[in-house]
């Protein structure tokens, strides 16, 4: 990935009119421009973006901004998630109880490809969520004294680039349409609620895709890692995308549901109902879901 093509997707303009922003106030954009797109901090990273990382400068930059970046990013995530009326609060997990231990459920785990016609519980939508890709606690950093939330996934430098959509077509008490996670409020955004065709979102052999309730697309974010790890931050994405489809693998298998990755989504046509804009948000992997 060459310099010159970062320069596009990091430019202030483009920062400012992404339709993701819409729904922060005013002082909110400005303190995320403030500290996720400082010129300053980019120029730093880019004028010093290496073949490898062998560069010693380049390292000590990546060390120096490592703990504040991190800190910084994670509050600009948490500022992206909407509180409109319109979200969806998935119901408190407390209630699901998983006995089984973690050798029983890796002995367990299988793709499935027959699910029942059964509508899927919210409660269990939730779990799958809130355990695949959600907070699963917090620190405090002592040099900073700002706040980490943890997930149930490492991600390089704790920069978080891959989100999650979905389509639901028969979940409890939702709507059928195109939903984002957010996973600091445990909570489904609605994207396109126009949309119920499921037949230009896959390719699918072996299935029927009429039963098949819940479909899933993560994406990656350049915007989100490449201004700290520059070429490297695709490699960095696809570790994570993989972290995330196996907890999704095991935590599915531990609330009896069924689960598949899937390799032939059609990549256009998802990224267009989900309002990507496929120059700097790729949608790297998909999965179906939904009970058996």
């Amino acid at each position: 990935m060459k310099i010159r093509g970062a320069h596009s997707f990091l430019s202030e303009d483009n920062v400012i009119s992404a339709n993701k922003f819409k729904l922060l106030s005013e002082p909110d954009i400005n303190k995320y421009k403030s500290r996720f797109f400082e010129i300053n901090k980019l120029q730093d990273f880019m004028l010093n973006l290496p073949d490898s990382f062998d560069n010693l400068e380049f390292l000590s930059n990546v060390e120096r901004l490592s703990t504040q970046s991190s800190a910084d990013v994670m509050e600009t995530l948490y500022l992206e998630e909407s509180t409109d009326e319109k979200v969806i609060s998935l119901p408190d997990i407390k209630t699901v109880g998983i006995k089984e231990n973690i050798f029983d459920i890796l002995n367990k785990r299988e793709s499935k490809r027959d699910f029942s016609s059964a509508v899927v519980p919210l409660i269990k939508l939730s779990a799958f969520l809130k355990f695949s890709m959600g907070i699963n606690s917090e620190t405090i950093n002592n040099k900073s004294e700002k706040y980490f939330l943890h997930r149930t996934y490492a991600s390089a430098g704790a920069l978080y680039p891959v989100s999650l959509y979905l389509f639901l077509k028969k979940v409890q008490s939702v709507p059928t349409g195109f939903y984002k996670y957010q996973p600091f409020h445990n909570s489904l955004l609605p994207v396109n609620l126009e949309n119920s065709e499921q037949s230009n979102l896959m390719s699918l052999m072996n299935f029927s895709i009429e039963k098949i309730p819940v479909f899933g697309f993560l994406v990656w974010d350049i915007r989100k890692n490449f201004f700290k790890y520059g070429e490297r931050s695709l490699f960095f994405s696809l570790i994570e995308t993989g972290e995330i489809n196996q907890n999704m693998d095991l935590v599915s298998s531990a609330l009896d549901l069924g689960f598949c990755q899937i390799g032939g989504y059609k990549r256009h046509s998802v990224s267009s109902n989900i309002k990507l804009d496929e120059m700097s948000e790729y949608l790297v992997a998909s999965f179906v879901l939904g009970c058996v």
